[in-house]
């Protein structure tokens, strides 16, 4: 059985065990998310009989949480602690921001990854953050799966567009084809890097035949 080996703490973790290498680091990467690119993971065969060693960081159920209000607790008086109840209860059924209808908004990107959709296909994830109007800091979320070549080409375009650099879109149409989850996911965060606080865009964002569409229309350096 493969398992999740930490080479900082010499010991198997996540309590993951799989028959093959493949499957145990898809397992990881569904519980832990990005934590897995950490170069302290591996995965790694559990030796017969292995036991493992005590988790040294593990902490009785209330224990962290009371830890970490210990910190806090000397700076907190009862008025502003019934202040805060107050604005809570208040507060109670707001919060919920209102649908982003269809229009036009000045966005940046927020995140971009490339993750599993629960029908299992590899997707591309894009959070539009809307920098002004009355949607300001509103979200529009495309997730764009690429299993089919029409769907391919769509993504491909979009994610050229977003480095405003139409040229491109035959190049990350092949990466899309050929690569790997964790591949075309390293692929997405260099994208963000790149882009991250430097550019930003007027995205048209549309209705067709009962399907959300976008379209990146002008993009802005910042």
């Amino acid at each position: 059985m493969w398992g999740i080996w930490n080479d900082v703490e010499k010991r198997f973790v996540f309590g993951i065990r799989e028959k093959t290498a493949e499957k145990a680091v898809n397992a990881f990467f569904h519980k832990v998310g990005k934590t897995a690119y950490k170069w302290r993971f591996e995965p790694r065969i559990i030796p017969k009989n292995w036991v493992n060693p005590k988790n040294k960081h593990y902490v009785k159920k209330g224990e962290c949480v009371m830890s970490i209000f210990e910190k806090y607790s000397s700076k907190i008086n009862q008025e502003e602690l019934a202040t805060s109840q107050k604005e809570i209860q208040d507060n109670a059924n707001g919060g919920q921001r209102e649908e982003v209808p269809v229009g036009k908004y000045e966005c940046k990107v927020d995140k971009l990854e490339c993750k599993m959709s629960k029908a299992g296909n590899m997707m591309i994830s894009i959070w539009f953050r809307i920098l002004e109007g009355k949607f300001e800091k509103s979200v529009i979320f495309y997730n764009g799966v690429f299993h089919e070549d029409w769907m391919r080409h769509r993504v491909a375009k979009i994610l050229s567009d977003i480095v405003d650099d139409g040229d491109r879109t035959a190049e990350i149409n092949l990466i899309l084809k050929s690569g790997s989850l964790n591949e075309i996911n390293n692929f997405c965060m260099d994208i963000h890097e790149s882009i991250n606080d430097r550019l930003e865009y007027l995205l048209d964002y549309g209705l067709s035949k009962g399907y959300q569409t976008y379209k990146i229309e002008e993009v802005y350096e910042v």
